[in-house]
């Protein structure tokens, strides 16, 4: 298979990144909660989700975790599309704004009006719309959201409207802005990010648009960096590109065709041109699929090799080695088997989607001839569940490989997601009836951990300690740059009260001597 799409080339040179860097990824609706009693994460120095609250948050514990990272990624930002202003333009969203970068929840990531931050946000909005087209054409500070007083959806305008009708609240990206962090660490603002049936592929109409509409959307993104410097803000430090493909009705990944090479071309060109806009200084990373079947795709959209020719450009490739399994297809994932893994079992008795784990995905890319001080492998603090999983013939690991019926079904407390349980909640489990299992290779070397409970036959797919360190192990000996981690919320705390935080696992196996 070959692409055969045209290339540009950008000649940078880049110091070789520090070995075994962690970048921690901060989610924008980890303040949120319900009435499950599924406990929020909020941001430390944001305002509490609570109508015109104007006390403070404290959140020592994300101090602690992004003290303890070298890349901090806002997560995410968005671009508004044409099929998102045609759906809302009687509510008041603008053609002015296609291809603007823009916060798309404006409660979580913005100011309310009764606070001092308020008159800075607006007029930050302000000034970074009107240096996208010379004029106001706002946008940045926009979003749809659902107006309190009348119960319906309406387009809200920060940069512009009356101080007493914004919908901000808990102004996660001004307490994002004033977190602390460790000498030479960098905040970043991610763009895109998963493509959900909730969410209407979002990350698909943003990446789309970009790449249609590319020259607004730099400015945008140019204008959105200065603007934080400008009104004395610690500014964001880079962007990093969350690019991943778009699903079908159910939600899985779409096969790779025709369309994919033009996207990943497409990337390529992004991330050039964005080096170029924001200058030799600036984070830049992509973080990207390593779906099996997309590899090659990837790889070939880009004569020269997309992975070779794309490390000029990038501080970072980011390599999501999770959720490469999960409990959304019978048909591809026929047995129980953790989403995240070093090493794919050599015994497995089912033929799975994706036949690899990490060890393999990172050989596969490294053969494209990318220099391993440029890759980034993931880390995930949470679980991918499945039940109705007898525990078969194995006495080592019961429930591993063995045939499911569905997603596990998990407290409310503990899961706001189907089949999906944050690492934070393992001690939980492990007192109430699981058991915690490694599987092995046959150096002794643990390649994938799991809960696993015999009375309810839930089997729960997870990243332990254990696999950290044999993870930061695989790091140190192919000389990988480091990983990345999703996301601060769902990791224990780092107090040591929820077990054993990954970051705090991490920091000391993979980012020592």
């Amino acid at each position: 298979m070959k692409c055969l799409l045209s290339a540009l080339s950008l000649a940078l040179l880049f110091s070789s990144a520090q070995a075994a860097q962690l970048t921690t990824y901060l989610t924008e609706w980890s303040g949120y909660t319900d009435n499950s009693g599924y406990p929020a994460y909020p941001f430390d120095g944001a305002y509490p989700n609570t109508y015109a609250s104007t006390s403070v948050t404290a959140n020592p514990d994300m101090v602690n975790k992004v003290q303890n990272s070298d890349v901090v990624e806002f997560a995410f930002l968005q671009v508004w599309s044409q099929d998102l202003i045609n759906q809302y333009s009687t509510l008041g969203a603008k053609q002015a704004w296609l291809g603007v970068l823009h916060f798309d929840d404006l409660w979580a990531d913005l100011a309310n009006n009764q606070v001092s931050d308020f008159p800075v946000w607006q007029s930050l909005c302000g000034s970074v719309d009107a240096k996208i087209v010379g004029t106001l054409a706002s946008g940045t500070c926009a979003a749809v959201q659902l107006n309190g007083n009348t119960g319906q959806l309406q387009v809200f305008d920060y940069a512009t409207a009356d101080q007493w009708s914004i919908p901000g609240q808990m102004d996660n990206f001004g307490a994002f802005l004033k977190l602390k962090t460790a000498a030479n660490s960098r905040k970043v603002i991610a763009i895109g990010g998963a493509n959900t049936v909730t969410n209407k592929s979002v990350s698909t109409q943003t990446f789309q648009t970009i790449f249609a509409n590319q020259s607004t959307f730099l400015s945008s993104l140019s204008a959105f960096m200065t603007g934080m410097q400008a009104h004395g803000m610690t500014a964001s430090s880079g962007v990093d590109y969350d690019f991943e493909p778009p699903i079908d009705a159910a939600g899985s990944q779409e096969a790779p065709s025709a369309a994919t090479c033009q996207d990943y071309q497409n990337l390529y060109n992004l991330v050039v041109a964005t080096r170029a806009a924001l200058g030799p200084d600036a984070y830049i990373a992509v973080t990207i699929t390593v779906n099996e079947q997309y590899l090659d795709y990837i790889n070939a959209s880009v004569d020269g090799g997309w992975f070779k020719k794309i490390q000029a450009s990038v501080n970072a490739i980011n390599l999501m080695t999770y959720d490469l399994h999960g409990p959304w297809s019978l048909t591809a994932d026929p047995g129980a088997i953790s989403h995240i893994m070093l090493k794919q079992p050599m015994d497995l008795t089912h033929t799975y989607a994706i036949n690899y784990a990490t060890d393999e995905v990172t050989t596969k890319i490294l053969a494209y001839g990318v220099d391993p001080a440029k890759l980034q492998v993931g880390l995930a603090s949470y679980g991918r569940g499945f039940a109705g999983v007898n525990a078969g013939s194995s006495a080592t690991n019961p429930g591993f490989d063995q045939a499911w019926t569905g997603a596990a079904i998990l407290p409310a407390q503990y899961s706001n997601q189907s089949g999906m349980l944050p690492y934070k909640f393992v001690s939980n489990l492990v007192s109430s009836g699981y058991s915690h299992y490694d599987v092995k290779a046959s150096d002794n070397t643990v390649i994938a951990s799991y809960l696993y409970n015999p009375a309810l036959r839930q089997f729960i797919g997870y990243m332990s300690p254990e696999l950290v360190d044999s993870t930061c192990a695989y790091i140190k000996a192919t000389k990988l740059q480091g990983a990345i981690l999703w996301s601060a919320d769902t990791d224990a705390s780092f107090d040591g009260s929820q077990g054993v935080s990954l970051i705090s696992e991490y920091n000391k196996t993979c980012r020592t001597a």
